[in-house]
């Protein structure tokens, strides 16, 4: 089957991955690992001399001197200030999961420290309060004389917020991880690995991760100064926090890389030993049996993000600190519904934002669609979801008030959508924004809208100008259906966990024979494929209705394909089979032959 004369069904850009026969060969000797893993560890930049680390992620080896961080002493000497003075603490985090993690593990950890803290986290309500810090809430900390308050995941735009905190006597300290503006707030001190004066490490954490270097450096001042002996504290673990540090990593989409990848991994690993009666709780009622980075993902995080969207959002906070098992399960319970309400409202969203995309709009190369009734909690999934589908950055907003609209954004790994908006909200034409490459929110008035457009327009245009959002499908490996079996799977999820930076490889099964095809149940298909050589393999396809590959299965059983996707292991009633999860096919290209 020669590639050339193949065409894709999906319209995919084919990316078959070199590798380097030498370097592939040492790895593969030195590991006594199958060639196929040794080419993707060679595909990803690893050698022999450091693949092995790769495949066996450990956290204290990825981990650097805390105080590296600019203000990180202050911070922390700050922190262990009202530890030991038991004053009371305010906590303000935003309302997404990683706003909630961050919120818990700082919590959680001073409460193991200090049982005795009186420490209040305030998750702010979307639609009354809207998102980042605000004054309204620094003021009812500073009544209920907490005079420390802790932003974390928010706060580094909060240039007035934290003048106001100066002004009242409130010790602000700032724990983010978003872009920083024009300048820095005037807060107490500001944590931030994507400061400008920082030197750029770890910039690729998300605020939880953040909240843990915190959480390090305020442990091992105390464990210098003999603090749990002189309390009769028992020194935490904080290993065992990584549960939480690994749920907030993997629902706030950064890369699965370096350390990301190692507290990822170890935290899979608590997760599964249920120390966290909260996340325990969301498990057993959402019918999650083993962590993965999936579940994390796809499963708990959406139910924790669904309280901030369109419920209450301090539930989520609330799990993930509950110490009863009762309360947990009531809180568990509420996320589910809340889950479940949350889908209703996007799948209507969805198809009203759909029927909004005209040919003219594709061709500008960017989405953008409103209405005066959307849901603002729910625009931001409803634009990923678009985003996916068309390739294409998606801004979807929906009025606030009159005259007044809130929108998400949402764009592919290679155009830096945070700093379109940051740029328009610097020339005066969002009244708020801010967020990462990939994901950002944004208010604006309506008056300013043509503006606005104006504005990513020039933004993409000058992307567009050596790169493109060609829909593109990287392939590590051409393997034919004879070379795919358990042991082979199962050394490939030794890369795992899969995510951003750390993508699940994708193979293409050459001379690929359909042999049967059958439609299930709620959009799934499943194919069975087999080759001249001898085995075969089960097609999966999800969500396929309507679905250009299911399309041309149905109508060419017999012919032989070049199937790519992820192969995964599937297990019934104890018997387990090889499968790959169908992402496109080639087929024969007729104006070729």
């Amino acid at each position: 089957m020669e590639i050339k004369n193949l065409k894709s069904v999906a319209d995919f850009e084919w990316d078959f991955k070199s590798f380097d026969d030498e370097n592939t060969n040492k790895i593969k000797e030195k590991l006594n690992i199958p060639l196929t893993l040794a080419k993707i560890l060679d595909q990803k930049g690893f050698s022999e001399e450091n693949a092995e680390s790769f495949l066996n992620p450990k956290v204290k080896n990825d981990l650097k001197d805390p105080f590296s961080f600019k203000d990180m002493k202050k911070a922390s000497d700050r922190i262990i200030k009202a530890i030991r003075n038991n004053e009371k603490i305010g906590i303000f985090g935003d309302y997404d999961v990683d706003g909630a993690t961050s919120s818990s593990l700082l919590y959680n950890y001073l409460k193991s420290v200090n049982p005795e803290l009186d420490i209040d986290i305030h998750i702010p309500d979307r639609e009354k309060e809207g998102y980042g810090l605000n004054t309204q809430a620094i003021e009812k900390f500073k009544k209920d004389d907490r005079n420390l308050v802790i932003s974390v995941d928010c706060g580094i735009a909060s240039l007035k917020e934290a003048d106001f905190a100066k002004e009242i006597n409130v010790d602000l300290i700032i724990i983010d991880h978003h872009n920083q503006a024009s300048q820095l707030p005037n807060s107490y001190a500001t944590v931030n690995p994507k400061r400008e004066d920082s030197d750029g490490d770890f910039h690729y954490l998300a605020a939880v991760g953040v909240v843990f270097f915190v959480c390090i450096a305020i442990n091992s001042t105390l464990k210098k100064e003999n603090y749990f002996n002189e309390s009769k504290i028992e020194e935490p673990n904080l290993i065992n926090l990584l549960d939480i540090v690994a749920l907030g990593t993997v629902c706030d989409s950064v890369p699965l890389t370096d350390l990301n990848r190692s507290i990822v991994s170890t935290g899979l690993k608590i997760i599964d030993k249920e120390e966290n009666i909260g996340i325990k709780a969301l498990s057993e009622i959402s019918q999650s049996k083993k962590s993965s980075v999936y579940s994390l993902g796809f499963i708990l995080g959406p139910r924790i993000n669904a309280g901030g969207r369109i419920g209450d959002s301090s539930i989520g906070a609330k799990l993930l600190t509950c110490t009863n098992p009762i309360i947990a399960e009531n809180h568990a319970k509420k996320l589910n519904d809340y889950n479940a309400e949350r889908k209703s409202i996007e799948g209507n969203i969805f198809e009203e934002a759909i029927s909004q995309i005209t040919p003219e709009m594709l061709e500008k190369q960017y989405i953008f669609v409103k209405s005066k009734n959307w849901h603002k909690g729910i625009i931001g999934i409803v634009a990923s979801k678009i985003k996916e589908m068309y390739n294409l950055p998606t801004f979807i907003a929906t009025e606030i008030k009159d005259g007044i609209l809130n929108g998400s954004g949402r764009s592919s790994k290679d155009y830096n959508l945070g700093q379109t908006i940051i740029n328009a909200k610097e020339k005066g034409i969002l009244k708020e924004g801010g967020g990462h490459k990939m994901a950002a929110g944004f208010t604006f008035e309506e008056k300013n809208e043509e503006d606005f457009k104006k504005a990513i327009e020039t933004d993409i245009s000058n992307f567009l100008e050596n790169k493109n959002f060609k829909k593109v499908i990287n392939i590590s490996s051409i393997l034919d259906i004879k070379a795919i079996n358990i042991k082979l799977i199962e050394r490939i999820e030794s890369l795992s966990p899969f995510g951003i930076g750390n993508p699940e490889p994708k193979f293409a099964i050459s001379n690929a024979r359909l042999m049967n095809f059958q439609a299930l149940k709620n959009g799934v298909a499943k194919a069975i494929f087999s080759s001249d050589s001898g085995g075969s393999i089960t097609g999966m396809i999800f969500n396929s209705t309507p679905c250009k590959i299911r399309e041309t299965l149905e109508k060419n059983i017999g012919k032989n394909f070049l199937a790519i996707g992820k192969i995964q292991i599937s297990e019934f009633n104890g018997r387990k089979t090889t499968q790959i999860i169908l992402e496109d096919l080639g087929i024969l290209d007729n104006s070729k032959t």
